[in-house]
């Protein structure tokens, strides 16, 4: 390619994903490229809440107009994109095409159509890259799949989720992670109270701490030893909102491959994945790429029995049963174990950490048995 290249986005009424979409790449792209949009059967005007959307982040769309697609605006384009109108858009050789799978924001609320925008802008970003890619190698634009433009989902934004999306972003990937908490590292939140026996020189990802880095943020002293509540606080938050591509209350329900089931197998390797996720806004949809599975063990622990299972009497009991090392500067929590037979169950760390406390609190209440 040479020259400036021309990019036309395409969807049906030319009012929200394609408009959206030229926002950012006019706005990314810093004049660098040629920005087109159109609609199959463009509306009467831009979706005022896809209009809201784009101006919290400092784009205005508000000024433009839907227009009807045609052949010449094809013709004059080097990289084709349409949005759930892939039918009407007419072919000519030597252009690139993707069909980008994206909600339609029309009639949706503020937050499905920011989840919307969101997801474009990862697109952008990789989009701009394959751009540059090929001009500075000089190759021809080809019709392409869908795969190279889609990001990587990475489920749950604890450490590890944390950190995958902080090596896909540092090598130009788009990614979205997926949490179905509240916050980022909501399960180490939950056991808070606990001081890691790894340093914080072990617990920082080094590629998180590059994203971090550029945001100004100040790494804890290496040496010292964090809590749940200071790794969770002082680092996993700071990462998932120097990345920007966290989605909260996302609980991922399936992963399939698309077009493909129990009976339909062909082209399985070559098939994009589908993620399903239940929102506060319904169920959704998210095309990738590629899928990480980060979302980790804490909401599944260990059942007592030796095989795997849980053993005899376990399930009658659970009343009586924690999965948890107990935080005994609850009083609540204390008062529980207080004066009481207790019996700890394993022999690792987590195990240990529960005895310690314990131990401490027999200490305190002399009619405390730990066994």
């Amino acid at each position: 390619m040479t020259g400036k290249p021309t990019v036309l986005f395409v969807c049906v009424h030319n009012a929200g994903r394609s408009q959206m979409a030229a926002g950012f790449l006019k706005d990314m792209s810093g004049g660098a490229i040629e920005v087109l949009s159109a609609g199959s059967m463009p509306g009467n005007q831009i979706n005022p809440v896809a209009v809201e959307a784009m101006a919290e982040i400092g784009i205005d769309i508000a000024g433009e107009q839907p227009k009807k697609l045609s052949e010449d605006a094809v013709q004059a384009s080097d990289v084709v994109i349409t949005m759930g109108c892939g039918d009407e858009c007419p072919y000519f050789p030597g252009r690139r095409y993707e069909d980008w799978k994206l909600t339609d924001p029309s009639g949706k609320g503020i937050g499905a159509v920011r989840e919307v925008r969101d997801e474009i802008k990862t697109r952008i970003e990789h989009l701009i890259a394959s751009l540059s890619h090929t001009d500075n190698q000089g190759e021809s634009m080809q019709h392409t799949s869908t795969g190279p433009g889609l990001p990587v989902v990475v489920i749950g934004a604890g450490p590890s989720g944390l950190a995958a999306a902080a090596n896909l972003h540092q090598r130009g990937i788009p990614a979205v992670v997926l949490e179905a908490g509240d916050t980022a590292g909501a399960a180490v939140r939950d056991w808070a109270h606990i001081r890691l026996f790894s340093p914080w020189s072990e617990v920082i990802d080094p590629q998180a701490a590059k994203v971090l880095a550029a945001t100004g943020w100040e790494a804890p002293e290496p040496s010292s030893y964090p809590t749940g509540g200071d790794w969770a606080t002082s680092y996993l938050q700071p990462l998932a909102d120097a990345l920007g591509t966290v989605r909260y209350r996302h609980t991922v329900t399936g992963v399939a491959k698309r077009g493909r089931d129990l009976v339909v197998d062909s082209g399985r390797d070559e098939a994009t994945f589908t993620v399903h996720a239940t929102t506060t806004d319904g169920e959704q949809r998210i095309e990738a790429r590629a899928v990480i599975d980060a979302s980790g063990t804490w909401a599944g622990p260990n059942p007592l029995g030796g095989d795997g299972l849980p053993a005899v009497g376990e399930k009658a009991h659970k009343d009586k049963i924690t999965y948890r090392v107990p935080d005994l500067g609850d009083r609540g929590v204390k008062a529980r174990y207080k004066g009481k037979h207790v019996a700890i169950a394993g022999t690792g760390a987590s195990a240990k950490t529960a005895l310690i406390a314990l131990t401490t609190l027999a200490e305190e209440s002399p009619r405390t048995q730990i066994s």
